[in-house]
């Protein structure tokens, strides 16, 4: 069964993709760049090889059984015939040399990032190992995707799936039927923690090869974000948030890398919409990355217009919308399908409207930035936190290569989230690793500035229009956290509490807290009556009737009252609840 697992695990992550980019002959231009294009183009075919099996009903264990002996014929066949594969040789002494030789040709605030860089790697590493046994444990895990993956393996489409895309689940039907026990979970929860750690790839792989450390500082970035949101079980179980942003990453990294070149070259063009493709079928969000990337797309090809043969425009325009067809478009419309018959239902307002009750756009803005707060357990510095990140993203619309980023990606998506899906910060995930290398880039935009700007300090000046571009953003930003409503409220309630005598407001308190007022209190504690939620019992008068309890200072009494207290609580008449100094709690009725 070991053996079986491990075959499982090689197919969902390996097998697919080294043969396509065997076959394709697709120019690999790093070792990080061949393990990441691997993983990601074999979780894609094998979603595309169960959706056919299953449409054509032959998604049985002998099936997959009969297409592992083709694929390990193809691997022996191409390692015969070529003298060159893109290979996973393994050189012990070659990471210590270009160690040694990047150490060399770098800046020590790059040798700084690159080593952080590799903690956080190391650190998802960790994760990822220490729960390779694990079975799934939260409840959209067990209750939804792993309900999807049971009814592949049973060779039928999902049932009840609403519009959830099934990339994952089919890929985890796939170790259960080559196991043929849908009961053992580890082997398909596995994969889950690769996403986060080829995200963390896509930093490095761009860190490396441009020498660039705010690639390196977005890998770090992209790290403390996946910690501060989500506790190690949320990164390796069944939850595909990580996976789609992975994908939405990974089709910005292909034209990121390739978009400046001219001619732009075509087949990144394609490789992109694969992966936004890949994307849009992990779940719904991965949609809007879909489009984002056709129109940044399209934008090249009429920038490149005179450069690019018109056939090879028209060429490029009808295989991007083939790739979508075939991947997107063949769930999608199939789904819409039914729930036009009734058969199935979209659940789009269920979790865009329902899910909200009463709350307005305003309030579900609101609701999300105190998700996103208390995600870093409720600390007191979680709200500073999220408001410096905000800070951040902002001035990452500065830099050139994060402007557009930002701009068309972060800040929408963000936008999007806070009015339709606040309810879940992890539905924000697609666009963190894009919130992290805009932080990266925004900050070192801002130190760069300030260090220019510091050295001709006297000439420095800024006009109005900067000023308020930068102010605006930022009280919204300090209105929706540190400075909103009722924390404000809460706050000054807090401070109110603390006049006069401390200790006895806090007996106050307590016994309220505890037993309530039945009536007015008379007090002859002269804060009693400015204390938050105390002062809607205080009386001005002991004579009224609605009078329960008196507060008697009894270092300043009148004798004759005094006396009549004394009496009143030896028969039995008054009752003390407490005494504090010169002040007694007195019930009266």
């Amino acid at each position: 069964m070991f053996l079986l697992a491990v075959l499982s695990f090689l197919q969902m992550t390996v097998i697919p993709g080294y043969l396509v980019l065997s076959y394709s002959r697709l120019t690999l231009e790093s070792k990080l760049q061949a393990v990441v294009y691997t993983f990601a183009l074999s979780v894609l075919m094998n979603y595309l090889l169960v959706y056919l099996l299953t449409v054509i009903k032959i998604y049985k264990p002998i099936t997959i059984y009969i297409i592992l002996s083709i694929e390990m014929l193809l691997l022996m066949y191409y390692r015969l015939k070529s003298a060159k594969t893109p290979g996973f040789c393994v050189d012990f002494k070659a990471p210590f040399d270009s160690f040694k030789k990047l150490s060399n040709s770098t800046s020590p605030l790059y040798m700084v990032a690159f080593l952080l860089s590799i903690v956080v790697i190391i650190q998802l590493f960790y994760i990822f190992i220490s729960q390779l046994e694990a079975t799934f444990r939260l409840g959209d895990a067990i209750k939804g995707w792993n309900r999807f993956a049971l009814d592949w393996y049973q060779n039928r489409l999902p049932v009840n799936s609403w519009l959830y895309p099934q990339l994952i689940p089919a890929n985890w039907s796939l170790a259960y039927s080559i196991m043929r026990n849908p009961g053992i979970q580890a082997a398909a929860r596995s994969i889950m923690p690769l996403f986060s750690i080829f995200t963390a790839f896509l930093f490095l792989d761009l860190g490396l090869r441009k020498k660039n450390a705010i690639y390196l500082w977005g890998l770090i970035f992209y790290g403390i974000i996946i910690f501060y949101l989500y506790p190690p079980v949320y990164i390796v179980d069944g939850l595909v948030d990580i996976p789609v942003a992975f994908f939405a990453f990974l089709s910005f990294y292909v034209l990121h890398l390739h978009h400046a070149e001219s001619p732009f070259p075509i087949k990144h063009a394609w490789l992109s919409v694969i992966f936004a493709s890949a994307a849009a079928v992990t779940k719904q969000a991965g949609l809007y990355i879909l489009i984002i990337i056709l129109a940044w797309i399209f934008r090249l090809l009429s920038r490149n217009r005179h450069s690019l043969p018109r056939k090879t425009i028209i060429k490029t325009t009808a295989v991007i919308l083939l790739i979508i067809t075939v991947i997107v478009f063949s769930w999608y419309f199939y789904r819409m399908v039914l729930i036009a018959k009734g058969a199935e239902q979209s659940g789009i307002k269920a979790v865009t409207q329902d899910v909200h009750k009463n709350r307005t756009y305003f309030q579900r803005l609101q609701f999300g930035f105190d998700k996103l707060i208390h995600a870093g357990g409720k600390k007191k510095s979680a709200a500073f936190y999220v408001s410096l990140a905000l800070i951040l993203i902002i001035f990452g619309l500065f830099p050139r290569d994060t402007r557009y980023m930002t701009l068309f990606i972060v800040i929408p998506f963000t936008l999007i989230w806070g009015l339709f899906y606040s309810y879940g910060y992890r539905n924000l995930t697609l666009a963190v690793p894009f919130m992290a290398f805009s932080m990266a880039a925004g900050t070192h935009w801002f130190f760069r500035t300030l260090f220019k700007k510091w050295e001709r300090l006297p000439s420095l000046r800024l006009s109005f229009w900067h000023l308020l571009g930068l102010l605006i953003p930022l009280l919204i930003i300090l209105n929706f956290t540190l400075f909103k409503q009722d924390k404000l409220i809460d706050n000054q309630l807090a401070q109110q509490r603390l006049i006069g005598d401390v200790q006895l407001n806090k007996l106050l308190y307590d016994y309220y807290n505890k037993n309530g007022f039945k009536g007015k209190v008379f007090s002859k504690y002269p804060y009693f009556r400015h204390l938050p939620v105390l002062r809607d019992y205080w009386a001005p008068n002991r004579e009224d009737q609605d009078v329960y309890y008196i507060i008697e200072d009894f270092k300043r009494p009148r004798e004759d009252i005094t006396r009549e207290i004394k009496r009143k609580l030896k028969t039995g008449e008054y009752t003390l609840l407490f005494s504090h100094g010169r002040y007694k709690l007195i019930k009266v009725k």
